[in-house]
């Protein structure tokens, strides 16, 4: 059995010995040390599985299988957490959430090889009923936020653009083409209005994926998004004077 595993975990130790036993069973391993670099990866590399810890940095376990299953080209990967957390109810939450196994830490590495091998056999055979054919997704280095903005408002698209760099990540709620709420990082969140998008148009970075989605949320960006399209590239003609 062929497959390419992500590893997520802050502890290195705890990273890599799990590296290895996948390594060891002859699978390709791509490594992340949060959940944010995980979701980076997992948008890029379309792993076959993911092993994960729970309690991390930046963005833990939980908010990574979060957004994992919300996204239509990642839903369909299997989780497992590798963690030391072990009451009924955290175990209860992860299954609610989409986690396929749990397996404790401290791991025995047989244990590890042979729970993997089957949560992968069992998703190739019953895969979750996923759309992805819907989400337009790719790097931001090739197709730039304005650009993609622009498409969105000439088709008229509803649904939720969500960008992750390996440091930040961030959503934009858009209804009929119109961007009507972003979700910034943290350092960001002072901002408000249209400030919030010409933020984001600054990223020439990262991956990208528009799924969409039913969107209610109030408009509270005030502008419409051609309007502030134009005002980012007469700022940006104005920083090159």
């Amino acid at each position: 059995m062929s497959a390419r595993v992500l590893v997520v975990d802050d502890d290195i130790w705890h990273r890599e010995r799990a590296a290895s036993v996948m390594r060891d069973v002859g699978f390709e391993v791509v490594t992340a040390d949060n959940g944010v670099q995980a979701l980076q990866s997992a948008m890029q590399i379309e792993p076959d599985l993911i092993l994960s810890d729970v309690q991390m940095p930046v963005m833990d376990g939980w908010q990574l299988v979060r957004m994992l299953r919300a996204r239509p080209t990642l839903a369909n990967i299997p989780v497992v957490f590798v963690t030391s957390l072990s009451s009924d109810e955290q175990r209860l939450q992860g299954y609610r959430l989409g986690v396929d196994d749990y397996i404790a830490k401290p791991f025995e590495e047989d244990e590890l090889a042979l729970r993997s091998q089957r949560v992968l056999t069992r998703s190739r055979a019953y895969p979750r009923n996923t759309s992805a054919a819907k989400a337009l997704r790719g790097s931001l280095s090739h197709v730039s936020l304005a650009t993609l903005l622009s498409f969105c408002e000439v088709e008229a698209r509803t649904g939720m653009l969500l960008m992750v760099r390996s440091d930040a990540i961030a959503t934009i709620y858009l209804r009929e083409g119109t961007v009507v709420r972003v979700d910034l990082p943290d350092e960001a969140n002072e901002l408000h209005g249209a400030e919030r998008l010409h933020y984001l148009l600054g990223w020439d970075s990262g991956r990208f994926e528009l799924a969409d989605a039913h969107v209610l949320d109030e408009d509270t960006i005030g502008e419409a998004t051609s309007a502030v399209l134009l005002q980012h590239a007469e700022r940006k003609a104005r920083d090159h004077e």
